[in-house]
């Protein structure tokens, strides 16, 4: 209780509102197909494993059934909250999870929007990522694309359903989520509204500088399975995640469609990569929170609510792609 409130004190006298230095940047965001993310559309076959009713917000767990990155039908998990009683369309928020933990923390997110009237689809990880045991980058990177082209694939999906108004989706990741937010922004301009929690667009620098320590085992094992020198090795791993890079893609995103909001002691994604990563994406809407990487959920329900200004805005006021 003191911790909170001596947080809570701190957040007042610091501020929220994160003013960094960009070089200017008069570009516009660029349009063009992203062929990295590209897929050949197709009809989603959906099945809903389990429904739950619960203080007027449906749940629904489906199941998803499409060929993956080397053409296997594979299957992949999904769950849908909506409001009980839906007499028009509404928008629609994407929300993708961080590195580890279950998903009790995004389906307090989902129930936050639908009681605000919105649908919600929550994208669990099909995979375990920067697993240390596997060490593996090429796997990470398959991954990481496959990921994209599902959440691709579940837009198809959602534009399909009666209740969903195709033009207002949004997105929302956090930690890990926000790195593959920012590629599925940067690759489908069906996304208008996009929200990054604690995430980045330098992911090789995180790989290097995290202090998580599921990051710095992974990184030992990596650099253990490749030969020369530390530089040569850094090389090779930027080499090898460059198509999958987010900042290679943030000149596709309209920063007016984004909110970031970081940690000031974050010692996961370091403020300074936080801070590079305001800059690749133009310059966003940006929160600074006086915490590290876990407790800036103590401010959850604020940055949810500024997140739902940002979306309603945007959708109230929709710009072309």
């Amino acid at each position: 209780m003191r911790l909170t409130l001596i947080i809570a004190i701190a957040f007042v006298l610091t501020g929220c509102a994160a003013h960094i230095y960009c070089p200017p940047d008069l570009q516009s965001p660029m349009t063009e197909p992203i062929d990295t993310f590209s897929y050949t559309p197709a009809p989603v076959q959906l099945e809903v494993l389990n429904t739950e009713t619960k203080k007027g917000i449906v749940t629904e767990e489906l199941q998803y059934k499409g060929a993956d990155l080397e053409d296997v039908p594979k299957k992949f998990s999904a769950y849908l909250m909506k409001p009980e009683s839906l007499k028009n369309r509404v928008p629609t928020v994407i929300l993708l999870p961080p590195t580890e933990g279950d998903y009790k923390l995004l389906l307090g997110f989902g129930k936050f929007f639908v009681e605000r009237g919105y649908v919600t689809l929550i994208i669990p990880r099909r995979g375990s990522f920067f697993n240390p045991e596997r060490a593996d980058i090429e796997y990470d990177r398959k991954l990481i694309k496959q990921t994209i082209i599902d959440i691709r694939r579940s837009i198809d999906w959602l534009q399909s359903q009666d209740y969903v108004d195709p033009d207002k989706i949004g997105i929302l990741g956090v930690s890990l989520g926000a790195m593959l937010s920012t590629l599925a922004t940067a690759a489908d301009h069906r996304i208008k509204a996009a929200a990054f929690f604690l995430g980045s667009s330098e992911l090789d620098q995180v790989l290097m500088k995290s202090t998580y320590n599921r990051i710095i085992k992974y990184q030992r094992n990596v650099f253990a399975k490749m030969e020369g020198t530390q530089s040569e090795k850094l090389d090779k791993i930027r080499e090898a995640l460059s198509d999958v890079e987010p900042k290679n893609y943030a000149k596709y995103i309209d920063p007016k469609r984004v909110l970031f909001l970081y940690g000031r002691f974050d010692a996961i994604v370091p403020r300074d990569i936080s801070h590079k990563t305001i800059c690749n994406l133009g310059g966003p809407k940006a929160y600074v929170v006086p915490t590290g990487h876990y407790s800036a959920f103590l401010f959850k329900n604020w940055a949810l609510k500024r997140v739902f200004e940002h979306f309603e805005e945007l959708f109230a006021h929709p710009q072309t792609s």
